[in-house]
């Protein structure tokens, strides 16, 4: 019994890796076949095109330039022979064609614009070092007076502030008087300098010195960022990224005391507005950059605070004016509508403006995540009495959240090109409520029902105007899926759904309603069936997951498994109407579910965490049939529907379902039929072989036959090693311990009609009929295989018949233990014979040379066995009689096979003259 359990425990991992490495030989030489018979195909019909070219060439005359124009008969005297007229010859007259206009030559297009090293080198960095040299030489300056102590702090200050006027003139007077040269970039660098040098004024005024106030230094650098950006407008780009940089960095210099939120966020969103109008106006977009990295790090300072993290309003207010500001400032570069969802386009309709918008939108919806989720040390107590980190418990920052995702659907309500902005806030939401610690259930389904309707009336609005129907569509199913699953898991909770079951089962069904109508509705007005395809598979995989989880709710709720696996049976159905891309890899994706699910149930432990009750199953071989067995037959048969949508496309997914199908249903059958009976004694082999191995040999069976018929390489090459593997265990469950003659098996029922028909007689004509079709095989190892399992099945066969003899001879003893009698050696030695003849028998009538050799075996070993062990008594004459008799038989039974086996010797009749047919 264990060394059954043994060996199939061991079989089971080699099975899986052997199987996909088989598959993976298998659909690599399928896809080889499929690419050199298509180049055949192409070969034949170029061959059969040039032979219909040439013949019609033959048959017509050359009328390649000429016209051909018949010549003026003359008249023919009449003659007494009548004959026919001769065909006067035909003159050919060339016609010239004329040559007709031109074709103008195509226009070279300009090859692209190179980086200039040399200008880059010889003026822009000399510009750029020298700007930065002069602000170093500035610090220099100062430093010196400081050190010898020429200067009182009062005299240093102001020298600080004359040499950033003395900068600013320079660059005035650069600006205005020199005519040749680099002119701006020199006055640029000149003012950058002046900008530079009043920033470390107002720095030794304030910290240094202590001449000021911090407040006073705090405006004054106020005052020289604002400074710096408008005259930024005369002196170029530089001078705007100084001042820009200059006014971030100001209030962490001088900041100090208690936090003020609302001055904090007034301010960074004033310098956020004027930085992006001085962009506007001058078209730097480059310097977007810079105006979003000094909003992203005042939004991880503010995080970062208590006091500022804890003000909700001006924390919400900071993170929506921001990408508001943005949009106002981009509005001209967003008029354009184009197909800008997917990679590929919207790569190709990005633009500097649209990128700066993008990354607004992006940071502020991860700095609600930030603000919601970044709370160190703040700890609440759940209701089973567990300590967990809070997250996500300022309803402030989710109304915040609410309200800037409404804002961006009403974007993208009123301009079309700003639709895809409200996808990135769609994410952060996604993930926001994944991570929510919820410790108020009223307050986290009004969120969530939010949300959905906010996200879900964005993408319907869009689907309505039929802008990328197939993409929003898809869009509005996970919106609807997703955060109906949030309330029922993260929300609700499994135990509190279980007691009104029935309420969430029929809101699962009616979501699954409105989205057959919304497809009913919608769905004739796509014209294009790439389109209508596409929505199907996007709304069909959402009903498909909706009405699973309400037969879950229903059911029990450990079968979220199963539901995975119906969910890509029905998926695999849509897939015949719409074979679209969308619905293989949302199989992909369930497929994966069912496998973590799967895996999870079987690491399922007394150490598993509290939510292991709610979603695995506490012991797997107890539900055998709905979490294995269902599973595996719903994923071989979405694997055939899927090949049968699209074959080509869907090999890869067939090959991962037909395995994955395979190995859960196989275990599922183990658990299902024998797991009951691992504990039962050596005597019950035989019982428990009959529960196990002819349903797993009818699994192979059958994968060998669809793998072979529907072209399914894992499914082929899975039975085959599931063949092996069962081969292997009945040899050492049922074949190997009969050497022993006899163990003690119990072998219940009466003569013939007992358990060796379902532990031996059934699993031998599964291998008769595996072996069959193996040996149809066109490669020679596989076919090889095949005859291996044919003999097989011979041996399980004649084992069955010993077995019943044995059965027949201690009928009503518990066991097959026991001494052997005479007359019972004879009993085996007659049917050894008799099987044997059968074998020949069949496979003359049947024509199949492997039967007739192998009988001849059990007919040689019937003979042997007669003369050496059934007469071993025997002395003397007796003795020499029956080695003489022994000899006979052996030549007796080779003429007989030569004679009417192999047809040696026998004269065939010629077939005679046949009589001449009369003449027609």
């Amino acid at each position: 019994m264990y060394q059954l359990l043994g060996l199939i425990a061991l079989g089971f991992p080699v099975a899986v890796v052997v199987l996909i490495v088989a598959a993976v030989r298998q659909s690599r030489t399928s896809r080889q076949i499929q690419a050199d018979l298509r180049t055949l195909v192409d070969r034949i019909a170029v061959l059969e095109r040039g032979t219909r070219d040439a013949a019609r060439s033959a048959e017509m005359p050359p009328v390649a330039s000429t016209v051909i124009v018949p010549a003026k008969a003359e008249p023919v005297a009449e003659s007494p022979v009548e004959a026919p007229p001769m065909p006067e010859p035909v003159q050919f007259e060339p016609v010239l064609e004329e040559p007709g206009p031109a074709e103008p030559a195509p226009v070279p297009s300009e090859p692209p614009k190179r980086f200039d090293w040399e200008r880059f080198i010889g003026l822009r960095l000399p510009v750029w070092l020298g700007a930065i040299a002069l602000s170093v030489a500035g610090f220099f300056f100062v430093s010196y007076a400081i050190e010898s102590g020429f200067f009182t702090p009062e005299m240093r200050v102001l020298s600080a502030a004359a040499a950033a006027l003395a900068f600013l003139a320079a660059a005035e007077f650069v600006r205005r008087r020199l005519r040749s040269g680099n002119v701006a970039a020199l006055a640029s660098a000149l003012a950058a300098a002046s900008i530079a040098t009043a920033y470390a004024t107002a720095y030794l005024a304030t910290k240094t010195y202590g001449l000021v106030p911090s407040g006073a230094g705090f405006i004054a650098t106020t005052g020289v960022s604002a400074i710096a950006i408008a005259i930024a407008l005369a002196y170029g780009e530089v001078v705007a990224l100084v001042g820009i940089v200059g006014g971030f960095v100001a209030p962490l210099i001088y900041g100090g005391g208690e936090a003020n939120a609302a001055f904090l966020a007034i301010y960074v969103t004033a310098l956020t507005g004027v930085s992006f109008t001085v962009i506007r106006l001058k078209s730097w977009w480059r310097l977007s950059i810079v105006g979003l990295v000094g909003p992203a790090l005042w939004g991880l300072i503010w995080a970062a605070t208590p006091a500022l993290r804890d003000d909700a309003f001006w924390g919400d207010f900071y993170l929506i004016v921001l990408p508001a500001i943005v949009a106002i400032a981009t509005w001209p570069g967003w008029r354009d509508d184009g197909p800008i969802i997917g990679l590929r386009g919207f790569t190709a309709a990005i633009t500097p403006m649209r990128g700066a918008l993008v990354g607004a939108v992006i940071l502020a919806a991860l700095g609600f995540l930030v603000f919601l989720f970044d709370a160190p040390g703040r700890m609440i107590q759940l209701d089973d009495g567990s300590l967990v980190r809070a997250t996500g418990l300022n309803i402030g920052h989710w109304q915040g959240f609410i309200i800037y995702a409404a804002l961006a659907v009403g974007l993208g309500f009123i301009s079309s090109p700003h639709r895809a902005l409200q996808l990135p806030i769609l994410i952060s939401a996604a993930v926001g409520v994944m991570l929510w610690t919820i410790s108020d259930q009223t307050t986290a389904f009004i969120v969530t029902a939010l949300f959905a309707i906010v996200f879900g009336f964005g993408a319907l609005d869009q689907f309505r105007r039929l802008r990328e129907p197939g993409f929003w569509a898809s869009v509005f199913a996970f919106v609807a899926v997703f955060f109906y699953a949030v309330a029922l898991f993260r929300v609700a909770g499994w135990g509190e759904v279980q007691v009104h079951k029935h309420r969430w089962a029929l809101g699962a069904l009616a979501t699954a309603a409105a989205l057959v109508g919304l497809l009913r509705y919608y769905t004739p007005r796509l014209d294009d069936e790439t389109q209508r395809s596409q929505v199907y598979a996007a709304w069909g995989g959402a009903v498909t997951t909706l009405v699973s989880l309400a037969v879950v709710l229903e059911l029990d709720p450990l079968y979220f498994p199963a539901a995975s696996a119906l969910a890509i049976l029905g998926l695999s159905a849509v897939h015949l109407r719409a074979p679209v891309r969308g619905l293989r890899i949302l199989a992909g994706v369930y497929l994966a579910i069912y496998c973590l699910l799967i895996l999870g149930a079987f690491g399922y432990s007394d150490y598993a965490p509290s939510y292991y009750p709610y979603v695995f199953a506490a012991a797997v071989w107890d539900h055998a049939l709905t979490l294995l067995i269902v599973p595996g037959l719903a994923l071989l048969a979405a694997g055939t529907l899927f090949q049968m949508g699209r074959p080509t496309e869907t090999r890869t997914l067939v090959t991962v379902m037909d395995i994955a199908g395979m190995v859960v249903g196989v275990i599922g059958l183990f658990y299902q039929l024998a797991w009951s009976h691992v504990g039962a004694p050596w005597s019950e082999t035989i019982v428990l072989a009959a529960r196990i191995m002819a349903p797993e040999l009818a699994v192979a069976a059958a994968a060998v036959y669809l793998g072979r018929r529907f072209d399914r390489p894992a499914a082929y090459s899975g039975g085959i090693i599931l063949t092996g593997l069962v081969a292997l265990a009945m040899t050492g469950a049922l074949l190997g311990p009969l050497t022993i003659f006899w163990p003690p098996f119990a072998v219940p029922g009466t003569i013939v009609f007992n358990i060796t028909l379902l532990a031996y007689a059934l699993p031998a004509a599964l291998l008769f009929f595996i072996g069959w079709h193996l040996r149809h095989d066109a490669r020679r190892g596989v076919s090889l295989y095949g005859i291996v399992v044919w003999l097989f099945a011979v041996l399980v066969s004649y084992a069955m018949v010993l077995v019943d003899i044995r059965q027949a001879w201690h009928l009503g003893q518990p066991t097959l233990a026991g001494d052997t009698s005479q007359s019972e050696f004879y009993a085996y030695s007659i049917a050894t014979l008799v099987f044997g003849l059968g074998l020949l028998i069949g496979g003359v009538a049947l024509k199949h040379r492997g039967s007739r050799a192998v009988s001849f075996v059990f007919v040689l070993a019937a003979t042997i066995k007669v003369f050496l062990f059934d007469a071993a008594e025997l002395d003397g004459l007796w003795r020499v009689l029956s080695f003489l008799l022994m000899g006979l038989s052996f030549l007796g039974i080779s003429w007989a096979y030569a004679r009417f086996v192999f047809g040696i010797g026998v004269r065939r009749s010629m077939p005679g003259p046949q009589s001449p047919s009369p003449p027609a």
